[in-house]
């Protein structure tokens, strides 16, 4: 079903819709005093003679990268299933621009189901965004890339949002195994057996308390010519209940998210391949459940981690560093990288010094 057509307000008067509009599309503007604020957007009414569906006035602002995907957020939050959008905003644009509204675009029309993947994804047809372009080939790689980044950032959403009774250590390092092969990575993934014989005491001591055993997942790429080795390693913690250092409820409830660090080294390593890059990169999640039981982790606990080290554990719901501990050490003794970056959702800690003034500057799923 045909939807509303998107005009940016700056060029609407040479769009050629006035017959449209049944009056000069300056006028109309001025009428309804559409704002160019990026991310604006004003609804208006078809004039006499009728047209090919409503149109809908969308601001640009400064037209920079930050200013179009904020417009292109606007616009994806305005798709609904089974409609067909049609938008000029990109039109005549250069290449920067253009990615950066279909990366918000295609964000900005994010949602989470819990049927991700079942039958049960398929039963709503989805909405449509058609893009005016000069030429159908136009910026086709730009908007391939965009594709890329945004498919990328929906699938950390995607396994960060997952409710925890049914996102297990197990069954993050599924998804990651199935993200490896449709995106030609080798994937390993090491299990609880594999990890004490290796001396991965962090992540061990970790899942101790939970039913649910602990995994590393190791996702690589390699292309035909590297020269530059990269190793991400990502906090994978499935449920945070604190172990016997136990979190109160209010603490406790977003806990589900405390393996977002996890998701974005999965989501990253899908993407290298489409916006070929040309380094090889190593991707770990240290994957466990942080529970309290007769097994758990105890204050006062000396564990020993990948390498030897040994460390005393003073407050379970700690348990972030211990299995970061454990993935950085092995990266480092055996995988010899150029370069590490660590990935983990923030320390309760950075409320002491920041107070809640940082949440308001980041979207509500990657809290």
């Amino acid at each position: 079903m045909p939807g509303p057509v998107v005009v940016p307000v700056q060029g609407a008067e040479s769009a050629g819709i006035d017959s449209y509009l049944g009056a000069p599309a300056a006028e109309v503007i001025a009428r309804c005093e559409a704002g160019n604020n990026a991310g604006d957007l004003t609804s208006v009414v078809i004039g006499p003679g009728g047209g090919p569906g409503p149109f809908v006035f969308l601001g640009l602002g400064d037209e920079s990268p930050a200013a179009m995907r904020k417009a292109g957020a606007a616009v994806g939050r305005r798709v609904a299933p089974g409609r067909t959008l049609i938008t000029s905003a990109v039109h005549g644009k250069p290449a920067e621009a253009v990615h950066a509204f279909v990366v918000g675009l295609l964000l900005g029309s994010y949602g989470f189901t819990q049927a991700r993947g079942d039958a049960a994804d398929g039963d709503t047809a989805p909405g449509e965004v058609r893009l005016l372009l000069a030429a159908p080939d136009e910026h086709a790689d730009v908007i391939a890339a965009a594709r890329a980044v945004a498919g990328a950032v929906a699938l950390a959403r995607d396994l960060t949002n997952m409710p925890s009774g049914r996102k297990t250590p197990a069954w993050l390092a599924d998804e990651a195994v199935a993200v490896a092969t449709g995106c030609g990575l080798t994937a390993r993934v090491w299990e609880a057996d594999e990890l004490a014989a290796h001396g991965f005491g962090g992540l061990l001591a970790v899942g101790s308390g939970s039913a649910r055993p602990p995994r590393l997942i190791e996702l690589g790429y390699r292309p035909a010519q590297w020269h530059r080795h990269v190793v991400l390693v990502g906090k994978g913690i499935t449920f945070d209940s604190g172990g016997l250092s136990l979190k109160p409820l209010d603490g406790m409830k977003q806990m589900k998210t405390d393996m977002a660090g996890g998701a974005v080294v999965i989501a990253v390593m899908s993407a290298l391949a489409r916006l070929g890059v040309q380094s090889r990169v190593t991707g770990l999640v240290a994957a466990a459940e942080n529970m309290p039981s007769g097994s758990a982790l105890r204050p006062g606990d000396v564990i020993t981690h990948f390498g030897g080290r040994t460390v005393e554990v003073l407050n379970t719901d700690a348990e972030g560093r211990l299995v970061l501990a454990d993935a950085l050490a092995y990266a480092d003794a055996v995988l010899q990288p150029d370069a590490v970056v660590d990935i983990a959702t923030l320390t309760g800690a950075v409320r002491v010094a920041l107070g809640r003034s940082w949440e308001r500057c980041m979207p509500a799923t990657s809290r």
